[in-house]
């Protein structure tokens, strides 16, 4: 015996000795009535669902308005910060800098806590800022209280060579951030052998995508920097523009069109690896200079 199910009509077909019986005109009036009493029940639920599927996508905006209306002091994340902060939290981004010469860690914590800590300087603020989480409210910066710089500082006294410090960085990379403080990370290794033999030191700044991007972050440590003013004698920046051509700037745009339109993926480079690594995959950092 085959059956179909209730809603297509109680088709019940029986094969004996060759012959299919029909089903009988019970059997589907039963199923027009089940088919039309579905059919009003969807209908009658249609504005409900209408609502909850507006509510669900509105939400953010909705609770974003009202916290600007009851709390319009509060400095919000924009929202691709918003983004990274409550989905992405391994998304941190590392700055390495070198030194000409060996520099102690209790120098380079008492310089960065003296520029990017004073309270005098309200464009590093955010150094002092924690991000709060809500459940259903935007994410926005609030003050530290009692702020303690001291976790924040990591001094790494051991001997590095650039293999080494390749290893120590690759592992650096996999440690999430505790969000419930400021959201960034200063290691300093104070004895590193670069390629050439050098004596020299390293710094890792660790600064989660929530709180800026990766040029905001050299923007910031440039303004950190002695002198911090550019040289007086500069190029225009009409002169730094790179010349392109029209042949090529429409191959580019057909290009660009292309790969919008038909969602081609990035070929393997320079900047994008062959292998897309999951956030606790083993990482393996090299560079040259």
């Amino acid at each position: 015996m085959e059956s179909g199910n209730i809603g297509e009509g109680l088709l019940v077909v029986e094969r004996q000795r060759g012959r299919v019986r029909q089903p009988s005109l019970a059997a589907c009036v039963c199923g027009f009535v089940l088919d039309l009493v579905f059919f009003m029940i969807m209908v009658a639920l249609m504005p409900v669902n209408v609502v909850l599927f507006l509510t669900a996508c509105c939400l953010p905006i909705f609770s974003w308005i009202v916290q600007q209306l009851l709390n319009p002091r509060r400095q919000y994340l924009d929202g691709i910060s918003a983004a990274f902060f409550n989905y992405l939290e391994e998304s941190i981004i590392h700055g390495v800098f070198f030194s000409k010469k060996q520099v102690t860690s209790d120098v380079v914590f008492r310089h960065f806590t003296r520029t990017y800590l004073n309270d005098n300087i309200s464009e590093f603020r955010r150094f002092k800022q924690r991000a709060v989480r809500s459940n259903v409210f935007w994410p926005y910066w609030t003050d530290t209280k009692h702020f303690n710089p001291a976790p924040h500082f990591i001094a790494v006294k051991e001997p590095v060579d650039k293999q080494e410090l390749e290893k120590r960085l690759a592992s650096i990379q996999l440690k999430l951030m505790n969000l419930e403080r400021p959201l960034w990370e200063l290691y300093h290794f104070e004895d590193y052998t670069d390629e050439d033999g050098n004596k020299c030191s390293a710094s890792v700044l660790r600064v989660h995508h929530a709180m800026a991007d990766g040029f905001t972050c050299l923007r910031m440590m440039m303004q950190g920097c002695r002198p911090n003013k550019p040289p007086q004698q500069t190029q225009a920046r009409a002169e730094r523009r790179p010349k392109i051509g029209a042949f090529h700037l429409f191959r580019f745009g057909i290009r660009a069109l292309r790969k919008v339109a038909l969602l081609l993926p990035d070929s393997a480079s320079t900047y994008k690896a062959s292998k897309y690594l999951e956030a606790t995959d083993p990482k393996v950092l090299t560079w040259s200079t």
